[in-house]
Parts: structure tokens; C-alpha cells; sequence
């Protein structure tokens, strides 16, 4: 399996919309549900978000439940979920390589791009 940038985004979105910090399992629209569940779970062990990993669900696979980001966690949605800074992102660093890039250099980029991005729109860069 291939980590999916795309899908991480999509997570982390979720879970920030989220309107309570209960321990849950999370779904999103579209993708299957095996493949969330595993990036959840590369989540919860990046430390960008709150969950713990439970025992195997009926079709085999850890079902995560997820409490929140962690404090790592709302920094880098806050890059990410700005539609500008992930498209340069995106621009600088091809999809494939985002896929298999160190979560740490990923991060890297995104905070970068992102302050240079504010630094430009508060009219200081």
C-alpha cells in the first residue's frame, strides 16, 4: 500500500470538523474503508492525531478510533487545508514523492510554503 497525501488531507479535515473529542471509529466518503482505516492508523502513529488502534474488526483489519488532533497534528491541517499552499506544495513536490517522502520533509515543505504564503498575503514577503 502507498500512502496517500490526498486521503491524509481528507482525514485530517474530517477529524477536525468533528464537533466532539469522544473516542470513535472515523469514515470518510469514497475511498475503501480498509484504506482509511490504515491511514488513521499511520496517523495515531505520527503523532498527528489522538486514537488508539482496537483489535481487529469483522473484516480482519485494526479498526482505529480516533479522539482529535494532536497539537502536531492542527499545525499541519492548518497548512494543509489551505487550498493555495497545497497546491504548490503539490507543484514543488510530485504526487508520487509526497507519497513516499519521510512525513518530517513533507511537513518541512508544507510549513515553509505556508509562511511564505502568509508572510505574502500580510504584505510582509
Amino acid at each position: 500500500m502507498t500512502r496517500d497525501m490526498e486521503l491524509v488531507r481528507t482525514i485530517l479535515k474530517a477529524v477536525q470538523a468533528r464537533q466532539d473529542v469522544q473516542y470513535a471509529p472515523l469514515s470518510v466518503e469514497g475511498p475503501p474503508n480498509w484504506l482509511v482505516q490504515r491511514h488513521v492508523e499511520m496517523l495515531i502513529e505520527a503523532g498527528l492525531l489522538q486514537g488508539v488502534v482496537g483489535s481487529d474488526n469483522d473484516d480482519g483489519y485494526p479498526e482505529p478510533m480516533v479522539r482529535d488532533l494532536t497539537w502536531e497534528g492542527h499545525e499541519f491541517i492548518g497548512a494543509l487545508a489551505n487550498e493555495s499552499v497545497w497546491a504548490r506544495v503539490k507543484q514543488i513536490v510530485a504526487p508520487a514523492e509526497l507519497a513516499t517522502a519521510p512525513i518530517a520533509i513533507v511537513k518541512a515543505i508544507l510549513m515553509k510554503v505556508a509562511e511564505a504564503y502568509l508572510l505574502r498575503e500580510a504584505g510582509l514577503g
